[in-house]
């Protein structure tokens, strides 16, 4: 019997030994979904179920359905969920409704990552199928139904498992413009072939190539979004006026601060530095994420100094703006030398600080850091002069991402930095 605080409504259906219902949480009065398995099941399953669905409780990202509580009530064990709208890939298959191009890729990234957050946490999903994710237009895609019979799946099982759902809800990806459809259907493949992990796939479909502008929003947008969708076009038609009248070109307003003193401004550029510098060893580099969890992909920091303009590290996504939610997220680095010029690469509208620090130990607070340059990332090659500092640390102080995915998220990726003298 559940906690009086929970209402069931509607039982959705049963998944394996999971009753499923749809409830509503009358302290916060909120619609949640409630997993609750069978009375009839073992301890050994009661005990499972709950470690599974904790375990994932311990894990947030925006591809995964939030787990709101976990516990047992008379022996029977249940689990209250986020409710996102009750429709999944499976509802959308027998629809027929599968996704196209601009939908898909952000979606199929986002679920490659939560399945890799996951795994770097030691969970083992064990029951990806087209009913296990969620997906509702306008809202991400999520990663649910924890708590399956999970016993001896892998994490390869998992991936070759969500990559069968992904292509199974492209669709006929080879319809799709340009060079996108065979390139995802490639990826998909190679995926179910057991030659990827969750990481390797999330950075294979965030560097496969992009859909073109997506349409303007029509009815069949839901009611709560007509206020803010109405708010954003009203801003945008303004920001065109504004940057007509101004004759900015492609410059974007929402992108780029109002110039101060301390700016550096780059011009766009892909040339390489100039022949008598040197480029001088990155010695360390790691998250600097004091205002956050304290971590933010951490895995991917070798890549933004490998050489390799194909890969990089990148931010979380969000769905407001970096500066609505906190100060900033940067990366330390150390270097061997005394750099006097710094390089570049990443997400055109990215704001970000170059701090320094004479210590070799990063501090708590990002105001401990001394900021010397204030740069807005452009296309290509971004270089920015350091001045004369000897030793000590490096910060790279992103305090605004860049706007992605038609408008959908807001996260910066960075493909290379390089410090030389």
């Amino acid at each position: 019997m559940l906690p009086k605080r929970y209402q069931t409504e509607i039982r959705t259906g049963r998944d394996f030994d999971v009753e499923v219902w749809l409830a509503a949480d009358r302290t916060l009065d909120r619609p949640v979904l409630i997993r609750q398995l069978d009375p009839t099941a073992s301890s050994h399953r009661r005990h499972e179920f709950l470690r599974s669905v904790r375990q994932a409780a311990s894990i947030s990202h925006t591809h995964l359905i939030d787990v709101y509580a976990a516990d047992q009530s008379n022996d029977v064990a249940y689990a209250v969920m986020e409710w996102s709208g009750g429709m999944t890939i499976a509802d959308r298959l027998e629809a027929r409704i599968p996704m196209d191009s601009k939908e898909f890729l952000p979606n199929a990234a986002g679920l490659a990552e939560a399945l890799d957050a996951l795994h770097q946490q030691g969970y083992v999903h064990g029951g990806v199928d087209p009913t296990s994710v969620f997906y509702t237009t306008a809202h991400p895609a999520k990663l649910g139904c924890f708590g399956r019979p999970a016993e001896g799946a892998t994490p390869r099982d998992d991936v070759i498992a969500l990559a069968s759902v992904l292509q199974a809800a492209a669709g006929d990806a080879g319809s799709w413009d340009d060079d996108i459809g065979p390139h995802v259907s490639a990826i998909l493949g190679r995926a179910q072939s057991g030659e990827m992990s969750a990481f390797e796939l999330a950075e294979a479909l965030h560097t496969a190539p992009g859909p073109g502008p997506a349409p303007p929003p029509t009815e069949s947008w839901s009611w709560r979004w007509i206020g803010p969708g109405g708010i954003l076009v009203a801003v945008a038609v303004a920001a065109g006026i504004l940057a007509l009248l101004t004759q900015r070109g492609d410059e974007s307003p929402f992108r780029v601060p109002a110039a101060s003193t301390s700016t550096t401004t780059i011009p766009t550029t892909t040339t390489s530095l100039p022949t008598n510098t040197q480029d001088l060893p990155i010695t360390e580099v790691s998250v600097y994420d004091p205002l956050g969890d304290g971590a933010e992909f951490d895995q991917r920091l070798p890549q933004l100094i490998d050489g390799d303009q194909t890969t990089g590290w990148r931010t979380e996504r969000y769905f407001n703006p970096l500066s609505r939610i906190k100060e900033g997220v940067g990366i330390v680095l150390g270097v061997n030398g005394n750099p006097s010029l710094v390089s570049i690469t990443g997400s055109p509208g990215t704001n970000l600080e170059m701090r320094w620090i004479p210590t070799a130990i990063a501090p708590e607070s990002p105001s401990s850091w001394e900021t010397v340059a204030t740069v807005v990332l452009s296309e290509g090659e971004n270089r920015v002069e350091l001045g004369d500092h000897e030793g000590g640390l490096w910060l790279l102080w992103i305090t605004e991402v860049a706007v992605q995915d038609d408008g959908a998220y807001h996260y910066s990726f960075l493909q290379e930095v390089r410090f030389s003298r």
